[in-house]
């Protein structure tokens, strides 16, 4: 009976944090969510879901083309449903981070409530963070995002598991993560060699340690390595085009000297999207309160060093893709990083008692959690404000295209783009600057121009290329703001439209 009431009391107590971690990150996510957006790649995934599965095999994901092979063959375009997929997305975080918090608590035995809470923050950063915000810019991409975050964290959680049969569960989880999104392997890596320290905190030791290190890192070299092996012979067998990431896998010094250059970026800057220098302070803050353990002789030297191997491994996973294919310190791609938070805020909770020093941890976390929400506020309003411009140039062009055709007694059939001597690749209306990528007009990027146009017109023009004498009138222009009038000129069945 008393075991029964304890079962249902922890059953409970996983429900109800699994609840708040619900509410966090819909409240977080809120206005990506329930608010039709789309970023440029969306524009032609809309009426060409096809392309979704063509991209897939491009980037080596064949467990995610499989995945958009069964989308397109039921008719669920994840651009049409975002909604639907948003909230698949959010609650795969939810399940996620309150699952990690469980793992960690069980492995620990820690049943304070604070305490749960604390290591509660620092699983959720996971996922609630600025990084991972790009993700929801990228709407056809939910498929993507919810099987690589699953994936890759329930395969860590069963891979060190002594279970023969959750390890090789683990294992295919692992090939699922490798095969939809590389990136998250990060995780990963910081989650299975913070699982194996938890275990063995009590009894360190350094070899054995090291040895079970190496088993968990055996099956992510083995799933890349194949993934790489399997894109480049598909390459020969003409399955994937040539233009893969993976022709160009080679060590380079200069990317070693890029990535380095980065971090300022990364930690004072946060790329351009959270306050200067808010995430070195968090960092900081966490790294001072671990100092003061080591004083106060309440922590080992070797947990210090392998949470130290931890963070540096972790990094190491986080910029290998960089490192080897100069893919770029992208927000989606460096989202991992803020796991880091995540081992730290672990690392110090179980070695505090003190409740007055939890609640320090516990607002650190807040801190963070606070200013990445803030930050993803901006970001939503951001991508909400540069599709209602889209929309309304494309509306105040098909007018001027409906006058000139009626006039004229034509029909408009093509398009064509290029930009005056200063284009903008932001509309001014944006006041958040992070890498050239995010919040582009639509009209400056040749794969989503045309398929912007007709989403929000409901026609079919075609693409044409510009006269090279259109082209150079045009660029001896230099407009700040849209004047449809003057940046656009019709000559036939065509209109050439100038983006400032």
């Amino acid at each position: 009976m008393i075991c029964s009431e304890q079962r249902t009391y922890e059953y409970r107590k996983w429900l109800v944090l699994f609840g708040i971690n619900v509410f966090l990150i819909f409240i977080y996510y809120n206005i990506y969510i329930f608010q039709r957006h789309y970023g440029l790649d969306d524009y032609l995934m809309i009426k060409n879901p096809v392309e979704l599965e063509y991209n897939a095999l491009q980037n080596g994901r064949y467990a995610l083309w499989g995945a958009y092979v069964i989308l397109n063959k039921i008719g669920l375009n994840p651009v049409i449903y975002q909604k639907m997929f948003g909230m698949i997305l959010a609650l795969s975080f939810a399940i996620c981070a309150t699952d990690i918090t469980r793992n960690i608590a069980v492995e620990c035995g820690i049943n304070k409530n604070r305490s749960i809470l604390a290591i509660n923050c620092g699983a959720i950063l996971l996922f609630l963070n600025v990084f991972v915000t790009e993700w929801y810019t990228f709407v056809l991409s939910y498929p993507q995002w919810i099987m690589a975050t699953v994936s890759s964290v329930y395969s860590s959680i069963l891979i060190v598991q002594k279970k023969v049969y959750k390890k090789v569960m683990g294992f295919l989880l692992l090939a699922v993560a490798a095969n939809s999104y590389q990136a998250t392997l990060t995780w990963y890596a910081f989650l299975t060699m913070l699982f194996l320290w938890l275990r063995n905190k009590n009894n360190f030791n350094w070899k054995v340690l090291i040895k079970q290190t190496i088993l968990v890192a055996l099956p992510a070299i083995f799933v890349i390595v194949n993934n790489v092996i399997l894109t480049n012979i598909f390459i020969k067998l003409n399955v994937v085009p040539s233009s893969s990431r993976y022709t160009n896998v080679c060590f380079d010094l200069n990317n070693i000297k890029a990535i380095l250059l980065g971090q300022r970026s990364i930690w004072l800057e946060g790329q351009g999207v959270l306050g200067h220098g808010f995430l070195i302070i968090c960092l900081c803050a966490l790294i001072i309160m671990i100092i003061g353990l080591v004083k106060n002789k309440l922590i080992s030297i070797n947990s210090v060093i392998y949470c130290i191997c931890i963070l540096i491994g972790g990094q190491v996973v986080i910029y290998m893709p960089d490192l080897l294919m100069r893919t770029g310190l992208t927000l989606r791609s460096i989202s991992p990083l803020f796991a880091i938070f995540t081992v730290l805020i672990v690392f110090l909770v179980l070695h505090i008692e003190k409740s007055k020093h939890m609640l320090i941890i516990i607002g650190v976390a807040a801190f963070l959690l606070a200013g990445n929400f803030m930050a993803t506020q901006k970001m939503a309003i951001a991508s909400l404000q540069t599709n209602i411009l889209e929309e309304y140039e494309a509306h105040v062009l098909f007018s001027h295209i409906k006058e000139y055709e009626k006039k004229e007694n034509t029909k408009i059939s093509y398009i064509g783009f290029c930009q005056d001597s200063k284009s903008m690749p932001r509309y001014k209306e944006i006041d958040i600057t992070p890498y050239d990528e995010l919040y582009k007009k639509a009209y400056v990027v040749s794969w989503a121009d045309v398929f912007a146009v007709n989403y929000y017109t409901e026609q079919n023009y075609m693409k044409k290329e510009v006269p090279e004498a259109v082209e150079k009138y045009f660029l001896d222009k230099d407009w700040n703001e849209f004047n449809v009038q003057e940046q656009i000129i019709f000559q036939g069945d065509t209109v050439y439209w100038c983006v400032y």
